[in-house]
């Protein structure tokens, strides 16, 4: 299988990137008996969207790995399906 590459990421690959992404509503156990109780149960929610400021390890055909920013860092796997917007942090117009 020939290996996904993005120039944009290529560069961004061990630097913080602006990532906006779809978010889901917040799992809780309530919600969790919810759906154990009844598996044909479901919400219809508003899309929700999340940006924050991460740094990019790494990206396949799949998705990509960011890191969160606190020590020791999480991995945190984001599906394109997910991905609204990535940008490295130097070209985000706002800046920081």
């Amino acid at each position: 299988m020939e290996r996904y590459t993005n120039e944009l990421l290529d560069r961004c690959v061990g630097k913080r990137v602006v990532i906006r992404q779809l978010t889901a509503p917040e799992f809780t156990e309530e919600l969790a008996q919810t759906i154990s109780e009844d598996p044909m149960w479901f919400s219809k929610e508003l899309l929700q969207s999340r940006t924050g400021v991460l740094e990019l390890a790494g990206y396949d055909s799949v998705g990509v790995t960011l890191l969160t920013p606190e020590e020791p860092p999480t991995q945190v796997f984001v599906p394109w399906s997910a991905v609204l917007e990535i940008m490295s942090l130097e070209d985000w117009p706002l800046g920081v």
